[in-house]
């Protein structure tokens, strides 16, 4: 979960991997796998509007480490994505 600003024209994408627990793979070979939020991001142009966005990643097997990955994307160099308040849950 964060709070996320996003003027028109800008995306925020996030992805995740994890070790299965007992694996002997190094994390950094595990594959990223794109997580979708429980709703749209919406776009703003109020640089100071932030909307809380929330992902939930069900079913997934025992892990003992995982990595998250977040990618700001713009089709203009001076509008932005932020985000703010990240907070990241890990519950087996």
């Amino acid at each position: 979960m964060f709070a996320a600003n996003a003027p028109a024209g800008t995306a925020i994408d996030v992805y995740y991997r994890t070790l299965v627990l007992g694996s002997f793979i190094p994390l950094k070979d595990v594959n990223f796998v794109q997580a979708s939020p429980t709703s749209p991001i919406t776009a703003t142009s109020d640089p100071s509007q932030f909307t809380d966005i929330t992902y939930e990643i069900d079913n997934l097997p025992a892990f003992s480490a995982a990595a998250v990955k977040i990618v700001f994307r713009s089709s203009n160099s001076s509008q932005i994505p932020s985000i703010k308040d990240l907070r990241i849950i890990a519950c087996p």
